[in-house]
């Protein structure tokens, strides 16, 4: 029950990663902007508590911002998960292993008329 849960919600996190992770890259670039511009005008207007105060903050959206990345790029979409759940119970059922044999001796008979069209062929010519 909880795989086909899985199934369901798989895009909608990956989707939420994604958002999440241009949310923080969008406000990690902005702090990055407003740290420099503390370092540079630290003497005039800034203390060197709020370049430090700028700093963490910068450091935690960098993190969340990576976090957020990471489970964007490896959470798998919900095609995926049915693929790793669904194609090894079809290969190991009973009826695969039918249609493989039925198949294999679909193969021989298309192989043994094809062979005898050909040979009836060869001897039309000759």
């Amino acid at each position: 029950m909880f795989i086909i849960y899985l199934i369901g919600i798989a895009d909608s996190i990956d989707a939420g990663a994604v958002v999440i992770a241009t949310i923080m890259c969008i406000g990690t670039i902005i702090s990055y902007i407003i740290l420099q511009m503390a370092i540079a005008d630290a003497p005039a207007i800034a203390t060197p508590e709020d370049v430090n105060m700028v700093k963490k903050i910068f450091n935690r959206l960098s993190r969340y911002f990576i976090i957020a990345t990471v489970i964007a790029c490896l959470m798998p979409n919900s095609k995926t998960i049915a693929a790793m759940v669904l194609v090894p119970q079809l290969v190991n059922s009973d009826k695969a292993s039918e249609l493989m044999v039925t198949g294999s001796k679909l193969h021989k008979l298309l192989d043994v008329k094809l062979d005898s069209w050909i040979n009836d062929l060869t001897e039309e010519k000759k």
